[in-house]
């Protein structure tokens, strides 16, 4: 399974408080956004995007417990302005947008990305 880099760094970058709206614009399997959550609750929201359904179904299944406090939306971060939009949402407090690769995409063949190390 995925395990989430740099989690400390990021939740110190945000300068979490409670009630503040976050957006996690490559939500992912749900690492960085459920310990954003921690650090919001009660009263606050994250907002998740991801173009990746079998990455957005094991976050919702992950962050279950934070069920009133966030909002996944399966789309591309480029069409942000618009998922903010029908969400309502006029302001954020703060964004993450990790651009790495997951290794949830890289351990699955048929997903098409391959890795190929030369022997010798």
């Amino acid at each position: 399974m995925h395990k989430s880099v740099l989690v400390k760094e990021v939740l110190d970058f945000l300068n979490l408080s409670k009630a503040k709206i976050i957006l996690d614009a490559t939500v992912g399997c749900g690492g960085h956004s459920e310990e954003i959550l921690k650090n919001i609750i009660p009263n606050g929201k994250l907002i998740g995007i991801d173009a990746d359904n079998n990455a957005l179904e094991i976050a919702n299944n992950k962050l279950q417990h934070f069920k009133d406090s966030f909002e996944l939306v399966n789309d591309n971060f480029r069409n942000l302005d618009n998922v903010l939009d029908r969400l309502g949402v006029k302001k954020i407090d703060g964004a993450l947008f990790d651009l790495g690769v997951s290794s949830l995409q890289l351990d699955s063949t048929e997903r098409g990305f391959s890795l190929s190390i030369p022997q010798g």
